[in-house]
């Protein structure tokens, strides 16, 4: 969600965006054993208040649920081919290491 800021602006790649977000999203299935996976990320401004990416995940309990959206999230900021530029500077994510992954 866009804070601290009037609005981001996102650009992509698209057609390789899409492609590595679906790959995040499988691959965030099949190491948490989740039953289902979804991502969209937003493209363009994103004004103050509003989201950028959403995130969704399902397994039979929370915690696989709750720890394959973070590995999602987490994956996109570094590894999908859309970049935030901020009060006029690109910036380039920095995603802090989470214990045990």
């Amino acid at each position: 969600m866009t804070r601290a800021v009037p609005e981001l602006l996102y650009e992509a790649y698209r057609a390789m965006a899409e492609a590595e977000l679906q790959r995040l999203a499988e691959e965030a299935i099949d190491r948490h054993t989740l039953c289902a996976a979804a991502v969209a990320h937003r493209i363009g401004p994103v004004p103050l208040s509003e989201p950028s990416v959403l995130v969704a995940s399902s397994a039979p309990h929370r915690p696989e649920a709750f720890a394959g959206a973070r590995q999602l999230i987490d994956d996109i900021k570094v590894r999908a081919p859309i970049w935030k530029c901020e009060d006029g500077a690109w910036k380039h994510e920095a995603v802090p290491p989470v214990p045990g992954r």
